[in-house]
């Protein structure tokens, strides 16, 4: 007996094919410009981005080499493609993604099992396959989580001494010897 499960589909809109659309155009294109391509944000360019490769659309982003600037004899050392056609896709809104799960390569139904950690998301078939990626992937996990957190706290403290600097300055106070100062001029108030 043969069990069919229903791959659940990632359905693609106008901003999804956008950006896929610009990044085959160039993909050295920054999210910020391609947010100004499309006239969205840049942090919802680097969620779709992100989501679409989590969901096994894009692979890679891979250079397109001009063979005509290699010399002859670097040429033939070269495997190249002879189709001579163009490995571009066209996508269109409203085609859909069939999601595998991350662990088994079985089909995803309608209702997929995520894991979120970091700026990674994985899905899996059923709960038993989460479990046993989480297992196995453990140590990983961890330690992309820290770095992440780690990265998040240096933006943060970045920002919150931008705005402190900005402050201090703002009241004609030292940056670098800022609070000492303030505690020299209030007792020399009193």
């Amino acid at each position: 007996m043969l069990d069919f499960k229903i791959c659940m589909p990632h359905e693609l809109d106008d901003i999804d094919i956008g950006i896929v659309t610009s990044l085959q155009e160039d993909g050295r294109k920054s999210f910020r410009q391609i947010a100004r391509e499309l006239e969205i944000s840049t942090p919802t360019v680097q969620a779709r981005y992100q989501r679409l490769i989590n969901i096994g659309l894009i692979k890679s982003i891979s250079p397109v080499i001009d063979f005509t600037n290699l010399a002859n004899e670097q040429t033939e050392k070269i495997e190249t493609c002879e189709c001579n056609e163009s490995h571009d896709v066209d996508l269109k809104s409203g085609m859909s993604v069939k999601i595998k799960c991350d662990l088994c390569d079985g089909s995803i139904g309608d209702k997929p099992h995520v894991l979120k950690f970091a700026n990674f998301e994985r899905f899996f078939c059923c709960n038993t396959c989460k479990t046993q990626y989480k297992e196995k992937n453990k140590g990983r996990i961890h330690s992309i989580t820290e770095k992440f957190q780690d990265g998040a706290k240096n933006k943060i403290l970045k920002a919150v001494t931008s705005v402190a600097s900005l402050s201090a300055i703002g009241a004609g106070i030292c940056v670098n010897h800022g609070i000492g100062h303030m505690f020299h001029n209030a007792t020399n108030l009193v």
